[in-house]
């Protein structure tokens, strides 16, 4: 007698069957033979903080590290990315402007609470720098459930 996998097994019987239901009666069968990871959909917000103000100063690293502190980290205080770029944007008069750039990625749960904290983020960052905008990248995540 040959043996055959389960695999095969599982190809035979699904054969048949629409691709839906085929999928339903795998992952039932793997339950109980395979780990199956579960997954939650989260948020990966990518922010982009211009360094230039308006009175031809800069954003020194004091000040965006202060901001980081204050505004961002106390939101999100279970982590977060940042790293540092040379960016270009063309401005409300249509010029070309080159600056250093701050991004900063945050993974969050998909709610309001967040949302709006991400929104408080940006107002602050506008406010206190007198900017004209901050990008805002968002972009869906799978992360394991725990």
């Amino acid at each position: 007698q040959r043996k055959v996998s389960i695999v095969a097994r599982m190809r035979g019987i699904l054969s048949g069957v629409r691709r839906p239901f085929a999928l339903i009666l795998l992952l039932a069968a793997c339950s109980s033979a395979c780990s199956v990871a579960v997954y939650v959909r989260s948020e990966a917000d990518t922010l982009y903080f211009g360094t230039a103000k308006p009175d031809g100063s800069v954003v020194t690293d004091w000040e965006w590290k202060t901001f980081l502190a204050d505004e961002v980290t106390a939101r999100f205080p279970a982590g977060l990315t940042t790293w540092d770029a040379d960016g270009q944007y063309r401005d409300q008069r249509g010029v070309i402007e080159h600056e250093r750039t701050h991004l900063v990625q945050i993974v969050h749960a998909t709610n309001a609470t967040d949302e709006a904290k991400i929104a408080a983020v940006i107002a602050a960052y506008k406010q206190r720098f007198r900017q004209e905008s901050v990008l805002l990248l968002r972009t869906d995540v799978w992360m394991p459930a725990r």
